[in-house]
């Protein structure tokens, strides 16, 4: 069965700040009913990004996948991560982010974590949104649903 979401990480040589990151998502609390993937994108990185992952992926709470990307660009990551989605939404992060136990929320506007910048098949959560997606929104930059 594919996952409902796949959080999608495109990164080049942020190894230590990736481990971080991949450590706090591994910390997070997820909706019953809601199955989760990690995608790691190394967009051609020279550090140890693939030993960063490959060392954390059997005690993984979720399947956490590694690809290599040869082409430098960010562009070209993003493409070839979405192009080896399975799940029915991806959502974004970067690779220096440390989570919050409930950022994933997937579908519910219950809690300050909302979908924000919804298009088709992917989703960007906005850590600043505190009101549903259809109305405006509140953070500082203030843009529009």
């Amino acid at each position: 069965m594919s996952p409902t979401a796949t959080v999608l990480i495109c990164t080049y040589n942020r190894a230590r700040a990736l481990g971080e990151t991949l450590d706090s998502l591994a910390r997070m609390t997820v909706p019953p009913g809601v199955s989760w993937d990690v995608l790691i994108v190394d967009n051609n990185s020279k550090d140890d990004t693939a030993a960063v992952v490959r060392g954390r992926q059997p005690a993984f709470p979720v399947p956490l996948h590694y690809l290599h990307e040869p082409r430098q660009g960010k562009s070209y990551a993003l493409n070839t991560g979405l192009a080896a989605g399975r799940s029915a939404f991806v959502v974004f992060t970067d690779d220096d982010v440390v989570v919050e136990s409930g950022w994933l929320v997937v579908g519910s506007v219950a809690t300050p974590w909302v979908i924000c910048g919804m298009v088709p098949t992917v989703l960007v959560l906005c850590s600043d949104c505190k009101i549903a997606a259809s109305a405006r929104c509140v953070a500082p930059w203030g843009h529009e649903h």
